[in-house]
């Protein structure tokens, strides 16, 4: 009998992903979490055979949540579902300990597909991640310059990227201005920019938005 726990601060997409899993696993338990405060309490009531994650639910881009629930709880496995493409997080979501990645414009087939996968024990990757991933080797890619950033540098790089000032930024990082102003810094170094204009272009370029 699978145990598994659902993240998503939207109960339309928490009532149907309970749906949908609960008539495919019918003697599924499912559970649901409505913020990462309640998802990281959760985590440690029962010994899960999934937990479904929406990504606002793991700290969006540096994923914090999530290496954390890895650190703590090493063998859970998590899928993580976003609205956003598997180019923009994808393989960041891979590194922090995600077994599987899917968008929410997926299939249900799909889906379904991914979520048999982690039961069973494997990682999900996706047809479209395993092509970019097969020409990125082909084609001796190299990988995207924010690649390079740290967990909470990417992290000022998106609030950034808004038009934040590093004083909203420092705010809702919840870290000293001396140290929000240091990975602004290293982020623009990392990317090659010179100005905030840069910054923002190369996130519309990059597909962050």
């Amino acid at each position: 009998m699978f145990k598994i726990l659902i993240a998503d601060d939207h109960e339309l997409i928490r009532e149907g992903l309970s749906k949908i899993i609960a008539q495919k696993y019918m003697d599924a338990i499912i559970t649901t979490a409505n913020n990462g405060e309640d998802l990281i309490e959760k985590v440690g009531t029962e010994d899960w055979s999934l937990v479904i994650s929406d990504i606002s639910m793991l700290k969006n881009a540096s994923f914090e949540a999530l290496v954390y629930i890895k650190k703590v709880f090493p063998k859970l496995r998590v899928l993580v579902l976003s609205m956003h493409k598997e180019e923009v997080y994808g393989l960041r979501a891979y590194k922090s300990g995600a077994a599987g990645y899917i968008t929410k414009e997926a299939p249900i087939e799909e889906l379904l597909k991914a979520i048999d996968c982690v039961l069973n024990g494997n990682r999900y990757i996706s047809p479209f991640m395993i092509n970019m991933l097969s020409e990125n080797m082909v084609s001796d890619y190299q990988k995207p310059l924010h690649e390079k950033l740290s967990a909470k540098e990417f992290e000022a790089f998106k609030l950034y990227s808004q038009s934040k000032t590093t004083t909203e930024v420092s705010q809702i990082m919840g870290l000293e201005l001396s140290t929000v102003s240091t990975y602004k810094t290293r982020i623009f170094k990392k990317l090659k920019l010179t100005t905030n204009s840069d910054l923002t272009k190369y996130a519309i370029e990059n597909k962050f938005y």
